[in-house]
């Protein structure tokens, strides 16, 4: 992988990450891991953004903002969540 991103190295990031400060992963991250550049085909990843709302999540850890938004929508989106 390009940058060291493979899955696992996301995985372990923000594993270790949310363990570093005290955070709870409701949605473990490898439970959303796809590739997709459309946001259109992120079935994983909007079926978890509207529960991660539904839930009233605090936090949402993204290893990277290219991981977070494929484009501006899914920016928008993620802003009105905030």
């Amino acid at each position: 992988q390009k940058d060291n991103t493979s899955a696992t190295t996301q995985i372990e990031a923000m594993t270790k990450y949310a363990k570093d400060h005290k955070l709870e992963l409701v949605i473990k991250p490898d439970e959303i891991i796809e590739t997709a550049y459309d946001s259109e085909k992120r079935s994983k990843y909007n079926m978890l953004m509207a529960q991660a709302k539904k839930l009233g999540a605090k936090h949402i850890l993204f290893y990277n903002a290219s991981r977070e938004a494929r484009n501006q929508s899914d920016l928008d989106v993620n802003t009105k969540l905030i």
